[in-house]
């Protein structure tokens, strides 16, 4: 489908997905691998929920910041998994982004409702934010706050490294799809339509095998955040694995998704 002009492409472009969509599901493996995103997905968003049921009065675990921000976060992954399904690769991408940059944002608010010992001070950076009166914070905001959050400096000690920061370069990687630009800076892949295959929609096997690795990266960087940031979910068992973990590492699947399970269950382990 390359020699379409892109008039012609913008004309059929839903017969072009749907028949894109029929190619990558053809092959078993992909199909196994894409519903395994989606089901990363539904684990990423019991996880979360989890952190509502930590029993200890210190923390805000009213479910409000989550309600009201991962109903966006499930939504823009799951459109990443429709997209890489279509061969819309750096549309995919795009939608990991704005999934990433929303849930860590969640992640700042609640850790600014938990510093509020007053009951009306830091949670109204999250309600002008609600009702529209405030930008969505950007990563120089909250990488700050989080960087001092005592739980992430305990892990960044331990592990010798730097979850914000680490989870801020991913972010940026994404960002290189949604900003157009041909090559990542980082590692020179391509990143906009043009280089993707350059049949947009049209599935390519080495597009589709790159961002699934960056929807898995991209999950699991939430996950880990938000365990760095509240070991205590892992108490919860939101998962109901916590047995075997092997729903835990199908979650929180690099190696820094590990550290955080580990150091998340010593903390369980201390606690005690």
């Amino acid at each position: 489908m390359s020699g379409l002009s892109l008039r012609d492409k913008a004309i059929i472009a839903r017969k072009l997905a749907l028949a894109a969509y029929q190619t990558t599901i053809s092959d078993p493996q992909r199909l196994q691998t894409i519903d395994n995103i989606s089901r990363q997905t539904s684990m990423l968003l019991d996880f979360i929920y989890g952190y509502t049921f930590i029993e200890d009065e210190a923390l805000d675990t009213d479910d409000e910041i989550i309600n009201w921000t991962f109903v966006d976060v499930s939504d823009d992954l799951n459109a990443a998994t429709w997209n890489i399904s279509c061969g819309f690769y750096k549309t995919a991408a795009s939608c990991l982004r704005n999934a990433l940059d929303l849930a860590m944002a969640a992640l700042y608010f609640q850790i600014r409702a938990n510093l509020d010992t007053e009951g009306d001070g830091y949670r109204k950076f999250f309600a002008a934010w609600d009702c529209g009166n405030r930008d969505t914070p950007s990563w120089g905001e909250t990488t700050v706050l989080m960087r001092r959050h005592q739980s992430i400096e305990l892990f960044n000690r331990e592990y010798n490294c730097d979850v914000v920061v680490e989870t801020y370069n991913h972010f940026k990687y994404l960002c290189n799809f949604t900003h157009g630009r041909p090559f990542a800076k980082t590692d020179k892949s391509p990143t906009n339509s043009a280089w993707l295959g350059g049949a947009t929609p049209e599935f390519d096997s080495d597009a589709f095998d790159k961002l699934i690795k960056l929807a898995r990266e991209t999950i699991a960087s939430i996950a880990t955040s938000w365990l760095v940031a509240y070991p205590q979910i892992l108490s919860t068992d939101p998962l109901n694995g916590l047995g075997s973990h092997s729903k835990y590492r199908m979650l929180l699947s690099n190696k820094r998704g590990e550290d955080a399970l580990a150091f998340a269950r010593n903390s369980l382990i201390n606690c005690t």
